[in-house]
C-alpha cells in the first residue's frame, strides 16, 4: 500500500509540479528542475525557488530588480527569462552566484542603467537579450557596458542600443557619473551597496541651493549688522546735536544774566552820578552860607 502512495506522489509531482525543494507557492516546479512563475503579478523573484533549478521562467510580472543577492544559490540554473518586467537598472549584484547561466533573456524591460560589471560573475553567459529597452548613453555606466561588449567576444549580446544606434557605437564624451542614493535589501543576508541612483547634475544643484541659503544667510548678517551701524550712527549723531542745543541754550541764558546784571548795575551808576552833584551843590552851598555869616557876623573882639 505504502508504495502505491509513493507512486501516485510521484506522479502527481511530474504533472503539477513537485514542491518537496520548497517550490513558491505562486510558482509550479517540475521534476526536470523547471519552475514556472510567469505572469503571477510578482513584483520580487521568490526567495525560495529551488537549487536545483535549471530554467526559469518568470516573465511578464512586475519585477523591478531592485534587490541584490536575489539569485543566490541558483548556481546549478543555465537559462532564464525574465523579460517583460519593470526593471529599469541592472546593479553589479544583480545577478550575483549565477555561474552556470548561458542564456539571459531580459528584452521588453525599461531598463536604461546597465552597470558595467553586472556580467563579470556570468562566467558560462553566452546569449544576452536587451531589445525593447530604452538604455541611457547620457550615462557613463554604458560606457563600461561597451567595453564589456568590445571585450568579451564570446557572449551574444542582442538589441545594445541607444538613440536608435548600436551601443558600440557611442563615444560617451558627455556622459554624467551617477551616485547612489537609496539602499535595497539583500535576499542573502548579504551587505548589498546601494542600488538606485541620482545624476550628480542633481546633487550639484542641491549643493548650489545650500551654498545659496548660506550666502542669502551671510547677507542677513551683513544686512543686520548694517543696520545696527546705522542706527548707532544715527542716535550718535542726534545726541550731539541735542547736546549742542543744549549747551548754546545755556550759554544764552547765562549771557541774559550777565546783561540784566550790566543793566542794573549801568542804573545804580547813573543814580549815583544823578545824585553826586546834587550833594555836591549841597556841600557847596552850605560852604558859601558859612562864609557869608562869617562875614556878616562883627568881630566882637
Amino acid at each position: 500500500m505504502e508504495k502505491i502512495y509513493n507512486t501516485i506522489f510521484i506522479i502527481a509531482c511530474t504533472i503539477y509540479g513537485c514542491t518537496v525543494n520548497g517550490c513558491p507557492s505562486l510558482c509550479r516546479c517540475t521534476s526536470t528542475n523547471v519552475v514556472y512563475c510567469s505572469g503571477k503579478s510578482l513584483t520580487t523573484v521568490p526567495s525560495n525557488i529551488p537549487n536545483s533549478t535549471t530554467l526559469l521562467y518568470i516573465s511578464q510580472n512586475k519585477i523591478t530588480l531592485k534587490d541584490d543577492y536575489a539569485f543566490a544559490g541558483l548556481s546549478a540554473l543555465k537559462i532564464m527569462y525574465i523579460n517583460d518586467n519593470k526593471i529599469t537598472r541592472i546593479n553589479e549584484h544583480s545577478f550575483d552566484g549565477l555561474s552556470a547561466l548561458t542564456h539571459l533573456y531580459i528584452h521588453g524591460n525599461n531598463i536604461t542603467i546597465i552597470d558595467g560589471h553586472s556580467f563579470d560573475g556570468l562566467s558560462a553567459l553566452t546569449h544576452l537579450y536587451l531589445e525593447e529597452n530604452t538604455l541611457d548613453c547620457s550615462k557613463c555606466e554604458l560606457k563600461k557596458f561597451k567595453a564589456f561588449l568590445l571585450t568579451t567576444k564570446r557572449v551574444f549580446v542582442g538589441g545594445a542600443s541607444c538613440d536608435g544606434r548600436p551601443l558600440i557605437y557611442h563615444n560617451f564624451n558627455n556622459c554624467k557619473e551617477t551616485i547612489t542614493t537609496e539602499a535595497f535589501p539583500s535576499s542573502a543576508g548579504k551587505d548589498n551597496p546601494e542600488s538606485t541612483t541620482e545624476s550628480i547634475t542633481g546633487n550639484q544643484a542641491s549643493t548650489t541651493k545650500s551654498t545659496t541659503g548660506i550666502q542669502q544667510t551671510q547677507n542677513i548678517v551683513y544686512i543686520s549688522c548694517g543696520v545696527c551701524f546705522f542706527l548707532i550712527l544715527s542716535c550718535s549723531i542726534a545726541s550731539f546735536h541735542v547736546g549742542k542745543k543744549y549747551q548754546s541754550a545755556q550759554i544764552n541764558k547765562k549771557s541774559g544774566r550777565n546783561q540784566f546784571i550790566n543793566i542794573n548795575n549801568g542804573t545804580e551808576v547813573e543814580r549815583d552820578a544823578q545824585m553826586s552833584p546834587n550833594i555836591a551843590t549841597s556841600r557847596g552851598n552850605g560852604q558859601d552860607d558859612a562864609e557869608i555869616d562869617e562875614l556878616e557876623m562883627p568881630d566882637l573882639s
